[in-house]
């Protein structure tokens, strides 16, 4: 019998995502690392190496990445949380799989509402969020 076409054969990553990565069924946007990192991860019973931030700890996440990627036996999957546009992007461009939430959720009442940003954005100008009320506590949804 001929070999199997591998054209033929759609690969994995094509497949359709697992449920909670769906369109409304998360409140996370995740970015193509994080959306290749955890195609195939099922959640229940997988221990996630997750930190966050905001590109103002750029070079705290970096050195976090560098002791995550430099681990042996590796550390997979990990996550970064971003808070702000620049960390997502920033992490997008250095390949690091990256979460923001999602701007359409209301995160004091967790309901869905109409925008057109790209991800959740902070109320305050602080760079250094700690500083910063509101912007701490929904820190904690990523």
């Amino acid at each position: 019998a001929p070999a199997p076409d591998a054209a033929a054969t759609p690969p994995a990553a094509a497949a359709s995502p697992p449920a909670w990565m769906r369109p409304n069924a998360s409140a996370l946007s995740l970015n193509p690392p994080a959306a290749a990192e955890f195609a195939a991860v099922e959640p229940l019973g997988t221990t996630l190496h997750f930190t966050f931030g905001t590109s103002s700890m750029m070079d705290f996440v970096k050195n976090w990445i560098h002791f995550v990627r430099s681990a042996q036996p590796r550390l997979s999957p990990f996550l970064v949380g971003a808070a702000d546009k620049r960390l997502l992007t920033a992490c997008t461009e250095l390949g690091v799989p990256a979460a923001a939430i999602i701007p359409e959720l209301d995160v004091w009442t967790y309901e869905r509402r109409s925008t057109r940003d790209e991800v959740y954005q902070m109320r305050s100008d602080w760079a250094y969020m700690r500083h910063h009320r509101s912007d701490f506590l929904e820190m904690g949804l990523v």
